[in-house]
Parts: C-alpha cells; structure tokens; sequence
C-alpha cells in the first residue's frame, strides 16, 4: 500500500528532508538505489497490518498503564540490588515511589533508612552480596565476601558501605521515573525513528551513527526502507532527542519487528534489554505478536528490495536471529548479510570512521572507508594491521590514541579504561587483580600485597609503617 505523505507535523517533515539531502551526500548509494529511497521517504511501501494501526505520522502509539510502570523505572531496577532491605521491610514499588514505608507503627523514609539498615555491623555482609549481587549460598561468593572483608577494618568498611549507598542514592534520583510519568510503547514505520534508532542515546549499539567501529554497520540503514516486512517497536519516555538536526523520541528500549508468510508479527530482539513480555504487548495493542526465536520457520512475507551502494554491494544492517535467502527474511543465523553483486556474503562493507557527523563535517561518503583500509577512531590517521588496537567495544585506535585512553592489565591481560590504573612500580594492573593482590596502606598510602600486611588498632599498614606505629607505642610507655 502506497501512502502520499503530507505530515502534519513540522518536524516530521524538516527530519525526512534532512535525513534524503544526508543519504544523498553521504551514504554512497547508487543513483538508483537512491531514487528508490527518496521515492519512498515521499510515498512509503506499507503492508496493510501496519497500514490500519498507524497515523498520520506513521507511529502507533500507546500509553503504559501505571500498573505496569515499574517495569521501565531505573531508578527502582537500580533499588532492586537491595534485595535482603527491600525483602525484610516488604518495599513494593509504591512504597519505593512514595519513599515511605510502615515499620512497628512509624513512618519510615525508605531512602534515608537505606544508610541506617545497612550501617549496623550486623548487616555488612548482607550490603556486601546484594551490592554485588552474589547468592550467599554460592560457595565461591561465600569465599569472595571472605577476602573482601579481610584486608579491611570496621571504620574502613562502613566508609565504603556509606560512600556506595550514597553514590546509588543519588543514581536512583537521578533515574526514577517522575510522579506523573507518561510511558508510550509505539510501533514505528516512520524513517526518522529507525534512522536514529540507535543514536543520541546512553546505550550503545553498532547502528550508533556515532560509532566507528569497523564496518560501520550503521551505513545500511537506508536499506531497511526497501523492506516492507518491517516495522519498529519501540518504548519512550517522551523526552527528545536531536542529531544533525533530526529530533524525534528518546528510546528506552526497542525491537523490530517482521511479518512472515502468515501475516504474524515477529518481535525480533529487544535492544539494550527486554522490558516487556509480548503478552502484555498484545494486551495493550490489540495485536498478535510473538518472539522470533520461537518460530523456526519464520520466512519474510515479502522480498526485500535492496539498495545497493556504488560498490556493488547491497545495503543493510546487522541482524539478528534471521539472514537473508533469495532476497527473502527466514530464520537462523545472526550476522551482517550483504550480496555483492550475485552472491550472499557475510561481514562487514566498510572500513571505520570517527562517526558519520565526521564524515559529514569533512563532506566524505561512506565510500572514502574501504573495508580493507583501517583508520584511529580519534584521529582518524590511517593505521596498518601491525599497528591496530582495539577498544573492548570494538573501535579501532592507532597506538598513541589507544595508550591515552586504555592499558593492557599485566595480570589478566584484559583491556580497560585509563581511568581504573593502578601502578605498581612498573606493573599496571586493574582495579579487581590490585584488590585481589593488594591492599592500600591506611597510613602511607602505598599498594601492598595482601601477605605483608598488617594490622594495627583496626587500621591495615604496610610493613613499614607498621614497624613506625610498634615503635611509637613503645616509646609513649617509656614516657
């Protein structure tokens, strides 16, 4: 079905025309592949069972009732750590809401008696597993607890438990959801949703257009709009969100979703996390949805028709739990699937970039990264693949960027950020071998390892200082 588009919206309108001019300039299609995409930018390709639910802004939209909001509350995921306070007060999510609970007929403010309940000696143990969300019958959690609480002293330890209850305290606020919050789930075949279905958002994602990663997975978004099997399902708080101009709803989760021959809708994964049960989601929409991964047989009711870029190669973007047959969706497998110009293959198309708003700002196309050629994410100089190292997410980096932002722990050899070093002497470990190997002396300051350390008037000391604070003792009986 053939829709004439003629927002009604403002912004609908600006986000389609700067979203064509930035496919046009940048993102390398052929020119036919292009006159495909901007003829359905104008006059989308839309399957009847999306054709009936959707307005005029190409969004189905549907409010969360408020029994069901805690499923998208940060703030209360983030309070769930808390499992034995939460479990011996018997907090629901409206208590957690009002901040107040009913304990031996007083009133209790749930935040502010957090720090008090966790502060008595009595309950260290207990902060110690659910903080870290460890099973207290585990015989390995059980044996960590043991040696976290060795090294420490009762005055060091309700530092740490006060300072990390304060630190969550302030995250909760920041993320609880506010009292008159207006949650939506909608169902999307408006191109601005999908082309920053993954940008301007605290999650990342391979279709971020601010990734570089290699292959740039992101450069085949224009390519979903040949897909008529589509369709976004997404959940938002309201709030906005604006790249290169395009401005349309923050996303705290979503999934696509795709017809099969049946004309059932298939949800394919939910991305950062699964929020919603497809049943709750058929509740409140009226529609027959379910998880890809339980139809075996799932193939796409229509071909795609893909577009291609001047390479040859077809453009689209990473999927999951599907791949391409004979041009159709079917089931199985998880990869970027491209044709080149007659055969099915597997990988990336591209080389990497900083982002695609460096590309813009330089006035490049996507087609000045080839899949064979390596660039530093940072400064973007071309690096060859002696030099190469990757960041854990996946971004490349010539050595002076990599070295300045990450370092190579010489205990488990893992990557991580600059920000968690410890130095010892010529040794740079991360922050679980130091606290493995290690502890800081609590009156020098220094690392030392764990079997040379001390303890003195419920303080941890180095050797050294520990010999100082015996012989100041036995000086002052002298005196």
């Amino acid at each position: 079905m053939g829709f004439l588009l003629n927002f009604k919206n403002e912004t609908d309108t600006k986000n389609r025309d700067i979203i064509v001019s930035l496919v046009k300039k940048h993102l390398y299609l052929t020119e036919e592949s292009f006159n495909m995409f901007e003829s359905r930018m104008f006059e989308p390709d839309i399957d009847n069972i999306y054709a009936r639910n959707i307005g005029n802004d190409l969004r189905f939209r549907i409010d969360i009732p408020e029994n069901m909001l805690h499923h998208f509350d940060k703030g209360w995921k983030s309070f769930e750590k808390y499992k034995s306070y939460i479990k011996k007060y018997k907090i629901t999510y409206s208590d957690f809401k009002s901040n107040k609970i009913f304990h031996k007929k007083n009133t209790l403010k749930i935040f502010k008696f957090l720090m008090q309940h966790y502060l008595e000696k009595k309950h260290f143990e207990d902060f110690y597993f659910d903080y870290n969300s460890f099973d207290s019958n585990n015989e390995y959690h059980i044996k960590e607890a043991k040696r976290w609480f060795e090294f420490r002293s009762e005055e060091s330890l309700l530092k740490v438990i006060e300072n990390s209850i304060r630190r969550d305290i302030e995250t909760i606020g920041n993320y609880r959801l506010p009292d008159k919050a207006n949650i939506s789930i909608v169902l999307s075949l408006n191109f601005a949703d999908w082309f920053l279905c993954s940008t301007a958002e605290s999650w990342g994602s391979c279709l971020n257009l601010e990734s570089g990663g290699d292959g740039m997975y992101w450069t085949g978004l224009p390519g979903l709009i040949g897909d008529k099997n589509r369709a976004m399902l997404y959940i938002t708080d309201g709030k906005k969100k604006e790249y290169l101009g395009i401005e349309v709803d923050k996303i705290l989760s979503r999934s696509w979703i795709l017809l099969d021959k049946k004309d059932e809708i298939n949800i394919v994964k939910w991305y950062p996390q699964k929020i919603m049960k497809a049943s709750d989601i058929n509740k409140l929409s009226g529609l027959d949805m379910k998880f890809i991964v339980k139809n075996e047989s799932f193939r796409s009711k229509h071909k795609v028709n893909l577009l291609r870029f001047k390479n040859y190669c077809s453009s689209f973007i990473y999927q999951d739990h599907t791949r391409f047959e004979k041009e159709y969706i079917v089931a199985g497998g998880s990869g970027m699937y491209y044709y080149d110009k007659q055969n099915l293959e597997e990988g990336g198309v591209f080389g990497n970039c900083k982002s695609f708003r460096s590309i813009v700002k330089f006035n490049k196309t996507v087609g000045d990264y080839p899949y064979d050629t390596r660039y530093c994410c940072i400064c973007e100089d071309e690096v060859n693949d002696d030099d190469i190292h990757y960041s854990p997410n996946g971004d490349s980096y010539c050595p002076d960027c990599f070295y300045e932002n990450y370092f190579y722990c010489e205990s488990c050899d893992e990557i991580f950020s600059i920000s968690f070093v410890h130095g010892i002497g010529h040794e740079t470990l991360c922050s679980m071998c130091y606290d493995n190997e290690y502890f800081t002396c609590n009156e020098c300051g220094e690392a030392t390892p764990k079997n040379e350390g001390k303890e003195y008037q419920n303080k941890f000391l180095c050797e050294k200082c520990y010999e100082e604070a015996k012989e100041e003792e036995e000086f002052d009986k002298k005196e």
